[in-house]
């Protein structure tokens, strides 16, 4: 009775054992993982930010050059976010609070500037639309209306749209300007990952 005691005591300190050494390898495991997840999710943020630099350069060069801001470097850009974008819950495997925040605040408030110039260049496509089809109707109602009397009628008609042309006008270079400063945001944020 007192050996099957002692095996029955055995076996179950066996057991712990076993159980404890099966736990912490599966945490060793976990953080392992964790810490491989991580470096992914680093390596895809930084590149995401690398080519937003880029970007940044572009849409502002691209404006410069031709007063239009291109819609599909817009789209390039939006479409260099994914990696930040089809993963940000993992964002919460960084235990640095600040940068988990500043990460957030940096591909929210840059997703707002692209919205804004896409907006902002749309906008102002459909004012020069309605100013080019509003100015060839005049002058195919009057063919002796020259093309500069004609403007001048429907700029006096359509003065809301002409005030906002202006603002946007001012505006658009403005909102470019804002979405280059978050280069140093962007390039300190990538310092920060790669110190990780």
């Amino acid at each position: 009775m007192i050996q099957t005691v002692s095996q029955l005591l055995l076996t179950i300190l066996g057991g712990v054992i076993t159980g404890g050494v099966g736990l912490l390898l599966s945490r060793s495991e976990d953080a392992r993982k964790k810490k491989n997840l991580q470096k992914l999710l680093i390596v895809g943020i930084c590149d995401d930010l690398e080519l937003s630099l880029q970007l940044y350069d572009k849409v502002a060069e691209e404006f410069e050059k031709s007063k239009v801001i291109w819609l599909s470097t817009l789209n390039e850009l939006r479409e260099s976010r994914q990696t930040y974008k089809n993963n940000k819950d993992f964002i919460t495997l960084f235990d640095d609070e600040k940068l988990r925040i500043d990460i957030f605040r940096y591909y929210n408030r840059t997703g707002d500037i692209i919205s804004t110039l896409e907006y902002q260049q749309k906008r102002r496509m459909v004012i020069e639309d309605n100013f080019s089809n509003a100015v060839h109707a005049k002058m195919s109602q009057n063919p002796e209306l020259k093309k500069a009397d004609a403007e001048a009628i429907v700029l006096m008609i359509n003065e809301a749209e002409a005030k906002e042309y202006q603002m946007l006008t001012i505006n658009i270079p403005a909102t470019i300007h804002n979405l280059k400063e978050f280069k140093t945001t962007a390039i300190e944020l990538i310092r920060q990952l790669k110190d990780k």
